[in-house]
């Protein structure tokens, strides 16, 4: 069977501190864990199927390529690299923030190689649907746009700002036909969310939507809740470990939903 034509783009599903920054990290093993897209790298390990996976091991509080290269910044929980991670702890020790040469060295290491592999992939002509993939909070932490909302189980955004306009990144039908897909495959799941399944309106954020969502092919952000996995029955807080076969449970439901989606959309 031929794989469907979707790139798929993970950038927040590492854990991992990069070797050089090792001595001056002081970010212990749950924030790094819970602040990372968890478990995102299993569940969307589509390989066998999808066209393309890419997705780093690098946790983004050390370097995030959702972010641009240049957004650096020795006062910000936000950008490509960091002084405190999005909860608000402190990712270096004190007056260790990397100098100008390791900063430039690790962006051209894990940065820089992550979108190369990108475009590359693009550039093969191969690839008619991107899909921007994270797992999120079920609740918006602080310091977000819905801090302290319920978020859905699963959504799907199209939007960005262009020149401080609206632009979408795929037609709206195409973006509802994937969400309609996941909601058939997840549709046996148990929640109390009111709208469990929702098509956001407003622009999302992020440079991996802004840089490849202008292109001719058409993109999307995918969001699934970590509700899914990190709750009483699956996760072990003791051990920071998921259910393996409750990940895999996911990964094939996700599998199911974009199976659905390519054969009738791509």
């Amino acid at each position: 069977m031929s794989k469907y034509p979707i790139l798929l783009i993970v950038s927040h599903g590492g854990c991992q501190v990069p070797e050089e920054l090792a001595e001056i990290s002081i970010v212990d093993d749950f924030t790094l864990f819970i602040e990372a897209d968890t478990c995102a790298n299993e569940i969307f390990d589509l390989r066998q199927n999808i066209a393309a996976v890419v997705d780093t091991h690098i946790s983004r509080l050390f370097i995030d390529t959702d972010r641009s290269y240049w957004d650096i910044s020795k006062n910000k929980t936000d950008g490509v690299i960091k002084t405190h991670s999005p909860g608000g702890n402190q990712i270096f020790a004190d007056k260790c923030f990397p100098n100008d040469i390791a900063i430039s060295a690790i962006i051209k290491r894990y940065h820089l190689s992550f979108h190369e592999t990108i475009r590359n992939i693009l550039k093969t002509g191969e690839i008619k649907f991107i899909i921007d993939c994270h797992t999120v909070m079920p609740i918006g932490p602080k310091n977000t746009k819905d801090a302290g909302m319920p978020r859905a189980l699963v959504s799907v955004e199209n939007k960005i700002k262009k020149n401080e306009n609206l632009a979408a990144t795929c037609p709206d039908n195409m973006a509802e036909a994937l969400l309609r897909a996941f909601e058939d495959s997840f549709a046996k799941e148990k929640n109390g969310i009111d709208n469990p399944y929702v098509l956001k309106k407003e622009a999302c954020d992020g440079y991996i939507m802004e840089e490849y969502g202008q292109s001719k092919t058409n993109m999307v952000m995918l969001n699934i809740s970590k509700s899914l996995f990190l709750d009483e029955k699956y996760f072990s807080p003791d051990f920071m470990k998921v259910d393996e076969l409750r990940l895999a449970e996911i990964k094939r439901k996700i599998g199911e939903a974009l199976k659905r989606f390519s054969r009738l959309n791509l």
